[in-house]
Protein backbone atom coordinates (compact mmCIF):
# COMPACT_ATOMS: atom_id res chain seq x y z
CA UNK A 1 0.00 0.00 0.00
CA UNK A 2 1.35 3.43 -0.94
CA UNK A 3 1.69 6.22 1.58
CA UNK A 4 -1.01 8.38 0.00
CA UNK A 5 -3.56 5.56 0.08
CA UNK A 6 -3.41 5.27 3.87
CA UNK A 7 -6.38 6.88 5.55
CA UNK A 8 -5.12 9.98 7.34
CA UNK A 9 -6.49 11.62 10.41
CA UNK A 10 -7.30 15.34 9.96
CA UNK A 11 -5.23 15.98 13.11
CA UNK A 12 -2.12 14.37 11.68
CA UNK A 13 0.95 16.63 11.94
CA UNK A 14 1.90 15.97 8.32
CA UNK A 15 -1.48 17.30 7.20
CA UNK A 16 -1.53 20.24 9.61
CA UNK A 17 2.01 21.52 9.10
CA UNK A 18 1.53 22.87 5.54
CA UNK A 19 -1.63 24.69 6.65
CA UNK A 20 0.21 26.30 9.58
CA UNK A 21 3.05 27.41 7.30
CA UNK A 22 0.55 28.86 4.81
CA UNK A 23 -1.24 30.80 7.55
CA UNK A 24 2.08 32.04 8.94
CA UNK A 25 3.14 33.19 5.47
CA UNK A 26 -0.17 35.00 4.89
CA UNK A 27 0.06 36.85 8.23
CA UNK A 28 3.70 37.75 7.65
CA UNK A 29 2.90 39.05 4.18
CA UNK A 30 -0.01 41.08 5.53
CA UNK A 31 2.17 42.68 8.21
CA UNK A 32 4.90 43.44 5.68
CA UNK A 33 2.42 45.08 3.29
CA UNK A 34 0.99 47.17 6.12
CA UNK A 35 4.44 48.37 7.10
CA UNK A 36 5.24 49.21 3.48
CA UNK A 37 1.97 51.15 3.19
CA UNK A 38 2.97 53.51 6.00
CA UNK A 39 4.02 56.91 4.67
CA UNK A 40 7.76 57.46 4.90
CA UNK A 41 7.35 61.07 6.05
CA UNK A 42 4.73 60.42 8.71
CA UNK A 43 4.43 63.32 11.14
CA UNK A 44 5.36 62.41 14.68
CA UNK A 45 2.85 63.67 17.24
CA UNK A 46 4.35 64.68 20.55
CA UNK A 47 2.55 64.63 23.88
CA UNK A 48 2.30 68.43 24.01
CA UNK A 49 0.22 68.43 20.81
CA UNK A 50 -2.38 66.03 22.23
CA UNK A 51 -5.36 67.64 23.92
CA UNK A 52 -6.80 65.89 26.98
CA UNK A 53 -10.22 64.31 26.47
CA UNK A 54 -12.95 65.53 28.81
CA UNK A 55 -14.28 62.82 31.06
CA UNK A 56 -17.76 61.61 30.11
CA UNK A 57 -18.53 60.82 33.75
CA UNK A 58 -20.98 63.25 35.33
CA UNK A 59 -19.31 65.67 37.70
CA UNK A 60 -21.09 66.51 40.94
Amino acid sequence: MRWNEIERSPFCIDWLAPLEWRLTAVFALGIALRLLALPADAEVISNKDVQPIESTRARF
